[in-house]
């Protein structure tokens, strides 16, 4: 459904340590 939003979403997380 939303695939590309939650892999931006992750790896604006996941570079935001």
């Amino acid at each position: 459904a939303n695939e590309v939003l939650i892999k931006d979403y992750a790896s604006h997380c996941f570079q935001r340590r």
